[in-house]
């Protein structure tokens, strides 16, 4: 695997000049990586392999997916492998070249060998990106009573669930959709105490993304349980 690769990389140091007047940082990390230079190659191409959807190298992103299959120049990822591979071959490239498919082939190597867990936060890396920030977060609101946030792997959504003594329920955070590029803050959650028409305890969950807000209001009352 790794003497393929440097083969193809040796091979590219010749003919990358196609992108050189738009990549030439491209060029300069797969010259690193063909002198064995693999910390200084990484450090070159991983910020362009990790950008934003729709803007990416698929020449970097292949390499930079080796380097991290490989544990070259960075510590071992195969779930950062997995994305970079899967975007790689996904990249929509105005000079097409062979990594799309190598890409592909060997994404499709890597990914049997991954636990479940893993492939699901490799699709989730390959469609929102690699500093999303999410973290699932869990609040106990009261005795037997709580709410966990989630990011679905499967819906791209941030997707509530409700624990009302020993009953679960789930739902959908509204306008919620997180589009690739986005970075999470932490989710905060707010007790506001009403008096009319009836006094009750509404509980306020917000959830940050990008340029606007996405909030959860009045997720759950004192009475009454999960709605």
């Amino acid at each position: 695997m790794q003497i393929g690769v440097l083969i193809l990389a040796a091979f590219l140091s010749v003919i990358v000049p196609f992108a050189a007047n738009a990549q030439t940082s491209t060029a300069d990390g797969v010259d690193a990586l063909v002198r064995g230079e693999y910390q200084r190659a990484a450090e070159i191409l991983k910020p362009i392999a990790e950008r934003s959807w729709g803007v990416g190298d698929d020449v970097a992103t292949f390499f930079m997916a080796t380097l991290y299959e490989n544990g070259l120049g960075v510590q071992r990822d195969p779930v950062r492998a997995c994305a970079l591979y899967l975007r790689a071959s996904l990249q929509m490239s105005p000079s097409p070249g062979p990594f799309p498919a190598q890409a592909q082939a060997l994404g499709q190597v890597l990914q049997p060998s991954m636990s479940q867990a893993q492939n699901a936060e490799c699709l989730l890396l390959t469609q929102l990106g690699f500093e999303h920030g999410f973290q699932p977060a869990i609040f106990q609101l009261e005795q037997r009573h709580s709410i966990r946030l989630d990011l679905s792997t499967e819906t791209l959504r941030v997707e509530a669930t409700i624990t009302y003594e020993g009953k679960e329920k789930r739902a959908t955070v509204e306008a919620a959709w997180v589009p690739s590029g986005v970075r999470f803050l932490p989710i905060e959650h707010t007790e506001l105490t009403t008096g009319r028409p009836e006094p009750a305890l509404h509980r306020i969950l917000r959830v940050d993304a990008g340029p606007g807000p996405a909030v959860v209001a009045d997720v759950v009352r004192r009475r009454g349980g999960p709605g």
